[in-house]
């Protein structure tokens, strides 16, 4: 054998430092030609999976438990690699907003129901019924012995703030891209119900956030840079029928520029234009890609899943997805944001 044919495991230790330097997609190849010893391969695997985590931020204690799970059940190498793929699509909505109609119905999948539906679900009977008999066993033991039951009285509190924000379990540091598709579906216009976006967040001890949000159905972006201030929004692209299915992609380009796509059955895509990066705040530190829903706008239940989300689009979007321009458009501002429907208090975050 010649030494040019030599698997690179004949050269001793120093192998492992040549596989260090491979992606996971090339260390796959090296490792179909029999290039490392299977030790070798399963350590280069390990070291690979430990820094796909180290290279990207988590979102809130729900996507840090499921590492925790994984590490306990020494789950490691490409078995690990496989669970952060799908870990990159899941979203964690607050179980306790169930009965306000907003739930999960696959660990990528969500289904928003409009306010009125959404009163008549089981959840909401159920809190209903209890908010009843506390109510009642209250008034039984008052001191006036008031046995009248007024059934008005009861009024049934919403658990799902007026913007209700479900980041992605995953995001991007400033300096890695990040791009993520969401297939939407209903059974009527959504208008601006559902929209994909971006949460812009500062260094953790900073605690600042900034959103961007892009509706596929209407066409509309808006931004919002902090809490309780009033939101900006344009005209990206124009409305359609949201009837059908639609898919919206978000992009956050390496210096930290947004864009969006939309892409319908049977049209061309599109896109919004790029929000470049230095319209964008300074402390920006990661990016997570979000759905949000406007809750007090839906008018017809409303399902959204993750279906991509990875590095950078792909290879089939790769060159008609590029920003080939800037949005333009004017932007206005959106009215008063109350304390009470700011979203970001509610978000399963670690920093509060």
């Amino acid at each position: 054998m010649s030494a040019s044919a030599l698997p690179l495991w004949a050269l001793g230790d120093c192998h492992l430092n040549v596989g260090r330097f491979l992606d996971v997609a090339d260390l796959a190849v090296s490792e179909q030609a029999q290039a490392f010893n299977p030790e070798a391969a399963a350590s280069l695997w390990d070291e690979a999976a430990l820094r796909s985590i180290a290279s990207a931020p988590l979102w809130g204690h729900k996507a840090q438990g499921v590492l925790q799970q994984l590490s306990e059940e020494n789950v490691r190498g490409k078995a690990l690699l496989c669970e952060l793929r799908l870990l990159r699509k899941a979203i964690f909505p607050p179980r306790a907003w169930a009965p306000g109609g907003v739930m999960e119905t696959s660990f990528c999948s969500l289904k928003a129901m409009p306010r009125m539906e959404a009163l008549r679900l089981p959840e909401a009977q159920g809190q209903e019924s209890q908010e009843s008999s506390n109510n009642n066993h209250s008034n039984h033991n008052n001191d006036d012995n008031n046995n009248d039951n007024d059934s008005d009285s009861w009024h049934w509190e919403d658990p799902v703030p007026a913007l209700a924000a479900v980041p992605l379990s995953i995001g991007a540091f400033r300096g890695h891209s990040l791009a993520v598709a969401v297939q939407v579906e209903s059974h009527g216009a959504i208008r601006d119900g559902f929209c994909i976006g971006v949460e812009i967040c500062s260094p953790p001890a900073e605690g600042l956030l900034m959103s961007v949000m892009f509706a596929p159905a209407s066409g509309q972006c808006w931004m919002q840079y902090a809490q309780g201030v009033p939101m900006m929004r344009t005209q990206a692209l124009p409305p359609v029928d949201a009837s059908e299915p639609v898919e919206a992609w978000v992009k956050v380009t390496a210096d930290g520029g947004i864009f969006f796509l939309r892409q319908r059955q049977g049209h061309p895509l599109e896109e919004s234009g790029l929000l470049p990066h230095d319209s964008l705040p300074s402390w920006a530190a990661e990016y997570f890609a979000t759905l949000y829903l406007w809750t007090s706008d839906l008018e017809v239940p409303v399902a959204a899943s993750v279906i991509y989300s990875g590095e950078d689009l792909p290879k089939k979007l790769l060159s008609a997805g590029a920003p080939h321009f800037e949005i333009t458009g004017a932007w206005h501002l959106e009215g008063d944001v109350e304390e009470d429907d700011a979203h970001y208090a509610l978000l399963d975050n670690g920093w509060y």
